[in-house]
């Protein structure tokens, strides 16, 4: 079993340039929006121990967070119907939000391919993700590249550079 726990801040911002809404009579007036958001956060994933499944591999974890809007968590936006102002709340509106998931992952040879499921809520908003995800290992060759000054006298080219530059030194000395 693998702990890894994970402590760090988030900022995220949003810039939004006002717009009006086309195709319908009580199209909104939504004016810009700028807001930027701080939160400290606290993540810890638990790996097990993995499973063979035939050639393949299963490593099963799950995932829990915590995250603390520092500063003010409201974002709020304005925009104009018929005459009237109006100002909108966003859904998602806690200071103290927790995140859990599931994270199956299976692999076979270099090639890996994963799932998530996750849930995240506070106060009376919650909301649900998932994802898929694909990866492949590329071996690195074996052996060091070299350099042209690093080549081995076996390669005849590099033979009669080496040689040409110790002729054209003798030649220089004498």
């Amino acid at each position: 079993m693998t702990f890894e726990p994970s402590l760090g801040f988030r900022v995220s911002h949003l810039d939004l340039n006002g717009f009006k809404e086309k195709g319908s009579e009580l199209a909104l007036d939504v004016d810009d929006n700028s807001a930027t958001r701080r939160s400290a956060v606290a993540n810890l994933n638990v790996a097990f121990a993995p499973v063979a499944m035939g050639a393949w591999q299963l490593v099963p974890s799950v995932q829990v967070g915590y995250e603390r809007t520092l500063g003010d968590n409201q974002v709020d936006s304005q925009s104009h119907l018929l005459g009237l102002d109006i100002e909108q709340r966003a859904a998602f509106d806690n200071r103290d939000p927790f995140s859990r998931g599931v994270n199956p992952m299976a692999s076979l040879g270099a090639l890996s391919l994963g799932a998530e499921v996750g849930a995240n809520g506070g106060g009376d908003s919650h909301g649900f993700n998932g994802g898929l995800k694909a990866s492949y290992a590329f071996k690195k060759k074996t052996g060091s590249r070299k350099t042209p000054n690093q080549q081995t006298p076996q390669n005849p080219m590099w033979e009669r550079a080496c040689s040409r530059k110790r002729q054209t030194s003798q030649h220089q000395t004498d």
